[in-house]
């Protein structure tokens, strides 16, 4: 979030690394690679449309209003677990919102889940304080650690063909012009198909 600039880096853990700053190529997760066991999705919102949803959108509020893969909706949640399933990486955890909770446990199954809020609106959300928030997210953690071996790395059959519904024509028409073998569905709808979500998302990249 933030460009990558909202970490507080002298609260980092000493064992972790940081990438600091805009991705390098615009990877969505630069050095992912399948020596990762699992993947956590923190801070998540449901995907776009999601009703009394916290701040619900795709990727982009200004330009997303709904996005299919292979005919399945799905949100950020979805986008990413689909790139890290490209390396056979399971998503064990998502902590959101209730909304993208349950959304998470739809599409991925029986995984862990940290619900920090209530979601009552856009811009309307029933929270908790701070430090109840840590403490569910690190329950959530250490039992989502133990998920290695029992939740399924999420797979798009290839080709994966991605349907994107704009908010405004102007997208579409953007779309198109910028890309290629773009089918334009309808005024707002442009349909491609990729080898996978990593390529429609440009989700891996190594330096």
């Amino acid at each position: 979030h933030n460009g990558s600039f909202n970490f507080i880096m002298d609260q980092i853990d000493s064992r972790a690394k940081v990438i600091y700053g805009s991705t390098a190529g615009g990877a969505r997760f630069p050095y992912l690679d399948k020596s990762v066991d699992v993947m956590f999705l923190v801070a998540y919102h449901a995907k776009a449309g999601t009703l009394n949803a916290t701040l619900e959108h795709t990727m982009s509020s200004q330009h997303y209003f709904k996005i299919t893969a292979n005919g399945r909706e799905i949100g950020e949640v979805g986008i990413d677990a689909g790139i890290a399933g490209c390396l056979d990486i399971p998503v064990v955890l998502v902590t959101g919102d209730d909304k993208v909770c349950a959304e998470a446990k739809e599409l991925l199954g029986d995984i862990a889940t940290a619900k920090v809020k209530i979601g009552l609106g856009r811009h309307q959300a029933l929270c908790l304080a701070p430090e109840k928030t840590r403490e569910i997210i690190m329950q959530a953690a250490k039992k989502a650690v133990k998920l290695k071996d029992k939740v399924e790395p999420l797979k798009f059959a290839s080709p994966v063909e991605v349907v994107i519904t704009y908010k405004h024509t102007e997208y579409a028409d953007n779309d198109i012009l910028r890309g290629i073998n773009g089918e334009r569905v309808d005024a707002y709808t442009v349909k491609r198909k990729y080898r996978d979500i990593a390529q429609w998302y440009g989700g891996l990249w190594q330096g």
